[in-house]
């Protein structure tokens, strides 16, 4: 898996999670992730997964975390992001 390019599908994938108000993430918190399969330009694929979840008690911050593998080695080690959104709609550090 190239790291570089594994981050760069990361990042898109969390900042169309970073647009969602923190109401939106709140009615898409499952116990089911999110996945999706993306073929890049160079013909790798990766899978990559979601999860939606609170951080650390219902109401309170929400943690969205992305991982993404590519079928191999990675699979075992995942490469992953995050990050957390409070209810007033702001982000701790990441």
């Amino acid at each position: 898996m190239d790291n570089s390019e594994a981050i760069e599908l990361l990042d898109k994938e969390l900042d169309k999670y970073k647009e969602f108000s923190y109401s939106k993430l709140k009615t898409m918190i499952s116990a089911q992730p999110i996945g999706k399969e993306v073929r890049t330009y160079n013909d790798a694929d990766y899978n990559i997964e979601v999860i939606i979840d609170w951080n650390e008690k219902p109401d309170g911050n929400i943690k969205v975390l992305a991982y993404v593998e590519d079928g191999e080695m990675r699979s075992f080690i995942p490469l992953s992001k995050q990050f957390i959104k409070t209810p007033e709609d702001t982000f701790l550090e990441e």
